[in-house]
């Protein structure tokens, strides 16, 4: 009979130790959606450096725009809807960190609107995405700096980007017409 117990002591104790990190993996990622375009909160360890691994909707996801990290967990708006994953301080090096303190300043804040005379964030989205694809790059490393009306109907969108700011020449439906690197 304790030979027995022994047995089931150890069966059960290989399962636990085999679920131990399929838990910890649920705690590092998280599917949030912005529904009807509505901000939506969604709950996601932030004691490291919080990205998109990918992205369900056809809007873009783009941080600090329509989806960022907040106290305890992220939020997301305009449509974005997304899997995100928390990269722990020692797995994204630095860059987590530099993260983590930019998040801290602005944790929970809504995505800054659109000016009277600027893109929506929607096409800021498009264009920032279409600059992170062009320089083969993370989006959360391009980032809408301001935009300008240059002709009925076109905008002129400041991408930031770590290797320099790009200007992307939108239309209202949302076709990106041109990428140049600023002057």
């Amino acid at each position: 009979m304790a030979r027995r117990t022994q047995m089931w002591t150890a069966v059960s104790l290989l399962f636990a130790c085999a679920a131990a990190p399929a838990a910890f993996a649920q705690d590092r990622s998280v599917v949030c959606e912005s529904v009807d375009n509505a901000r939506n909160s969604c709950p996601i360890r932030t004691d490291g450096h919080v990205r998109l691994v990918e992205q369900i909707s056809q809007t873009p996801c783009v941080k600090h725009q329509n989806w960022d990290v907040e106290d305890r967990g992220i939020w997301v708006s305009d449509g974005c809807r997304g899997r995100f994953e928390l990269v722990s301080r020692e797995e994204g090096g630095r860059r987590g960190d530099e993260d983590r303190r930019e998040g801290d300043a602005d944790q929970g804040a809504p995505p800054p609107p659109p000016s009277a005379d600027g893109a929506s964030a929607r096409l800021q989205a498009k264009c920032a995405h279409r600059v992170a694809d062009y320089r083969r790059m993370s989006p959360d490393d391009a980032v809408p700096q301001g935009s300008r009306v240059i002709s009925g109907g076109l905008f002129e969108v400041t991408i930031g980007t770590p290797q320099g700011p790009m200007i992307c020449t939108v239309d209202n439906d949302g076709n990106v017409r041109g990428i140049n690197e600023a002057r």
